[in-house]
């Protein structure tokens, strides 16, 4: 049956049917579907193999998320790839005469709904007390992925980080960014980290795809937060320094440390620019992107864009039963 499989599937390569186009009504499980078919595929059609011509009926309009929060994005059927740019959110500005860090701003992320990472913007750093200072700027990543018609992926866009308070810190950017305040701001995964507050000796709060929160007054040892993706957070008047981040820049050490630019993940990734140290100058983000640092305020939300495109070359498709439509023999 394979055999048989293998010679039907490498004629219709060859010379595929004049009406490859059209939908078949008579699409069973573990078929052979001759002409293009763009149902979703699942558990009833595991094992089931249809003819792709390339270039299909892709609708290749970008989809843009501008607003923080969470979002699942559906692969337009006939479309087989699709480019994604991620750019993160800013991070919150210190003012004067306020003993609290800054925020981290919150990262942009696509995933797979597997829970693949895919394209990462990472948030700025938040800034530090004891003077003004500047949140850094959101970061940049791109990359074109292979996708399939019905596959969903996952969104998140991160908020910008909030400046900081009389005492307490500032929270990080969301999404679910760190709580601010306390000997040491709060940790997140997406969001960015909590600024420390007033004598904070633990530092800033740390995250993944955030920038680092921002060291409080009076911090003792405390720096401000480390990132992976995001920036690190800006330092303070304490013998701490600036966060430090895999990916991105570290955050500025002094009495207001600027908050450091956002990194990112993915085929292509821009920093962004560090904040001001003594000074309410915001961090530009990466690319052109919105996620301009806090000038002594809150940081501005990054955005998310995805544009699906299919590609001109005939395949063979086999559906695994789970939601994907890929090439078979692969």
């Amino acid at each position: 049956m394979k055999r048989a499989a293998l010679l039907i599937a490498l004629t219709l390569l060859i010379a595929p049917p004049a009406r490859a186009q059209e939908t078949s009504a008579s699409f069973t499980e573990s078929s052979i579907q001759i002409g293009y078919d763009n149902r979703s595929c699942d558990a009833s059609l595991e094992g089931s193999l249809r003819y792709n011509g390339g270039g299909g009926a892709c609708n290749t309009t970008p989809t843009e998320y501008t607003t923080g929060g969470t979002f699942t994005y559906n692969v337009p059927a006939g479309c087989d790839s699709a480019t994604i740019e991620a750019y993160g959110a800013g991070g919150g500005g210190g003012s004067s005469g306020r003993e609290g860090g800054a925020g981290g701003g919150g990262g942009s992320v696509v995933e797979r709904a597997v829970g693949t990472l895919l394209v990462a913007g990472g948030g700025g750093g938040g800034g530090g007390a004891d003077g003004n200072s500047g949140g850094g700027g959101g970061g940049y990543g791109s990359a074109t992925v292979t996708v399939a018609g019905g596959e969903q992926l996952d969104v998140w866009v991160g908020g910008g980080g909030a400046t900081n308070a009389l005492v307490n810190g500032g929270a990080g950017g969301g999404v679910s960014g760190g709580t601010a305040g306390g000997v040491t701001g709060g940790n997140s995964v997406y969001g960015g980290g909590g600024g420390s507050a007033d004598d904070g000796s633990g530092g800033g709060g740390n995250s993944t795809y955030g920038g680092g929160g921002g060291a409080g007054k009076d911090n003792g040892a405390g720096n401000g937060g480390d990132s992976t993706y995001g920036g690190g957070g800006g330092g303070s008047d304490g013998s701490g320094g600036g966060g430090t981040s895999t990916n991105g820049r570290n955050g500025l050490s002094g009495d207001g440390g600027g908050g450091g630019g956002g990194g990112g993940y993915g085929d292509t990734v821009i920093l962004g620019s560090n904040g001001g140290t003594g000074s309410t100058s915001g961090g530009a983000a990466a690319n052109g992107g919105p996620g301009t640092g806090g000038a002594g305020g809150t940081g501005s939300t990054g955005k998310v864009v995805i544009t699906p495109s299919a590609s001109a070359n005939p395949s063979i498709e086999v559906c695994d039963g789970t939601s994907n439509w890929v090439p078979w023999g692969n």
